[in-house]
């Protein structure tokens, strides 16, 4: 789906209907900025441990496969927290690309220090990757909100499509 606002007006951030798509969708939805170009040459996948990071690893490995694309698994976290949680982060990441590996896709992963969204759109300008995959709310997430809000944030920022995962 696109994520434009109503009546075709540039969208400020993300549009209410997107927001309302996702959060009651049943299934993954894939949010495609306007003119995006994609080949599928690498795809960055953000997860923080849970299990909607978890989802979004099951449908990376099913995207990577089909496109042959290498993944980066990118997990983020803020400099203040405690090096037990900057481990735990770094685990995650890890666990996920392990995953990805043992499913036969070339993959890495990336412990990255700042904001999750600022740190997943570093990620895919450094490797100029052309879809993100990410869970749809976080650990912290609540899961009555319609999306998690570092979900919306990375959508409303990407240039490039975002695959967000639901938890089965």
């Amino acid at each position: 789906m696109g994520r434009r606002g109503p009546r075709g007006m540039a969208r400020v951030r993300l549009s209410e209907t997107t927001a309302k798509v996702i959060g009651h969708a049943h299934c993954n939805v894939l949010v495609v900025p306007r003119n995006t170009d994609t080949s599928g040459q690498h795809m960055v996948l953000a997860t923080d441990g849970s299990r909607f990071s978890d989802a979004a690893t099951t449908i990376a490995a099913t995207f990577a496969k089909i496109l042959q694309a290498p993944v980066t698994a990118v997990s983020a976290i803020l400099p203040s927290h405690s090096p037990e949680r900057q481990e735990e982060a770094a685990a995650a990441a890890r666990r996920a690309s392990d995953f990805l590996i043992s499913n036969g896709i070339t993959a890495d992963s990336e412990l990255l220090h700042g904001r999750a969204d600022e740190m997943i759109q570093q990620s895919v300008a450094s490797h100029n990757a052309d879809l993100i995959v990410i869970g749809s709310h976080g650990r912290t997430g609540l899961q009555r909100a319609m999306l998690g809000s570092v979900s919306e944030r990375v959508i409303d920022a990407a240039s490039t499509p975002v695959l967000v995962a639901k938890a089965p």
